[in-house]
């Protein structure tokens, strides 16, 4: 059998694309919407205790509203940048903590 194939088991997979896929496409453009709209941003309005997961000074962990499929969850800065890979090197291990404590 393949590697974890023989006993069902739950899991969690962080993947990072080089493309981005038609539902996240659709979801971004419509947070710049109401960020056009507002002038304020859709995931931190949305912060509610209803949603939120987890919290730490540096990221939030939040079940998105309507979520995509079961157990969705999303890691997000708490400061506004567009890429992961612009975290310096003291939060890229809290990044990491955070998934860990959600998982």
């Amino acid at each position: 059998a393949s590697a974890g194939a023989s006993m069902s088991h739950s899991h969690s997979q962080m993947m990072a694309l080089p493309v981005i896929p038609p539902s996240v496409s659709a979801r971004l453009t419509s947070m710049k919407d109401h960020f056009d709209q507002t002038g304020k941003c859709f995931i931190c309005e949305i912060q509610c205790k209803d949603l939120l997961i987890d919290s730490s000074t540096n990221f939030f962990s939040l079940v998105p509203f309507a979520a995509t499929f079961p157990f969705e969850i999303w890691i997000v800065p708490r400061y506004h940048t567009a890429h992961f890979h612009e975290l310096d090197a003291e939060k890229v291990p809290l990044l990491y903590l955070q998934s860990l404590v959600d998982a």
